[in-house]
């Protein structure tokens, strides 16, 4: 069972009701095993999907038909900044496949560098000659 969990000067209470109820799913003087992680930031979260949105929106013609949809775009940015892995097919091939940026494989620290590596490559490769800083407003715009 996950839950979130705020500190208060009462102690630990649900952050939300659905943790409420599952903290009142437990049996009272039960023994429970807990790890107090602190969740990544969900709105940086957002911020990462609302910037796959907007380059989306506006992909240059001539990447139109390799990135069809925001997935892809998420893919080719993960292949690109190194968040992917090495494997080897049957046949003895290497290759390359995405890895993941779900809250539980990344810290904060690690998605932020994931986030800067991304809006670099796509003022490098995506959206040559638009301004990093201009890019970073009109996602801030949409928050």
């Amino acid at each position: 069972m996950k839950l979130l969990l705020v500190k208060t000067i009462h102690g630990l209470q649900a952050a939300y009701q659905d943790d409420k109820d599952k903290l009142q799913g437990l049996r009272l003087g039960e023994t429970y095993k807990a790890t107090i992680v602190q969740p990544r930031n969900l709105q940086f979260h957002k911020k990462y999907f609302c910037l796959l949105g907007l380059v989306f929106d506006n992909l240059p013609e001539h990447l139109q038909d390799s990135i069809r949809s925001v997935d892809e775009l998420h893919t080719e940015l993960k292949m690109q900044t190194g968040v992917r892995m090495k494997r080897q097919s049957l046949g003895g091939q290497s290759y390359y496949v995405p890895g993941s940026i779900a809250f539980a494989k990344m810290t904060e620290d690690e998605f932020s560098e994931f986030y800067s590596r991304a809006v670099d490559c796509i003022v490098k490769f995506i959206l040559p000659g638009v301004d990093r800083a201009d890019i970073m407003q009109e996602v801030e715009s949409f928050l």
